[in-house]
């Protein structure tokens, strides 16, 4: 008897269908984020959510703390943490925010820039081994819609 065929069948995914899907995205992303996590360690020696940071710094130009959380979906504390190792790294400057005295600003280095730079044509030749050669151009479209579609609601709901 499965989760879905047991007594009780108030759960919210009572449905088969909803609980296919729930294990399909949970099961597949954290698979293709895993794999993309790795191969960014050993291409280029840094995590995934290092480059994410960085890529987004190197189109942003300064940017407060709480933006680079916003921008890459990870909580404060942890981007935080993140951006006090790229700074030991010297891939990434900490300024004063002169708006505001108790913030700070993060700013990619010239050697972050040339890191992410190198890293950035191994992990898209990652991503479309692991994810795009693998499907129709139709088939990334509706992905693209959805997990747009989705980020959309979810955005909407924190704010």
């Amino acid at each position: 008897m499965t989760a879905v065929e047991e007594e009780g069948d108030d759960v919210a995914w009572s449905d088969p269908d909803t609980l296919e899907l729930w294990r399909a995205m949970v099961d597949g992303s954290q698979r293709v984020i895993g794999m993309l996590n790795q191969a960014m360690v050993d291409d280029a020696g840094m995590t995934l959510q290092d480059f994410r940071i960085l890529l987004l710094l190197s189109e942003s130009g300064d940017t407060r703390m709480s933006d680079v959380a916003t921008g890459v979906a990870m909580a404060r504390s942890t981007v935080s943490r993140q951006i006090s190792r790229l700074t030991a790294a010297g891939l990434v400057w900490q300024l004063p925010d002169t708006h505001n005295g108790r913030q700070r600003l993060a700013r990619i280095t010239p050697a972050g820039r040339a890191q992410v730079s190198r890293a950035a044509e191994d992990h898209a030749r990652r991503f479309r081994e692991f994810v795009v050669d693998g499907l129709t151009l139709r088939q990334r479209q509706a992905v693209l819609g959805a997990y747009r579609k989705v980020d959309e609601g979810l955005r909407r709901s924190v704010t």
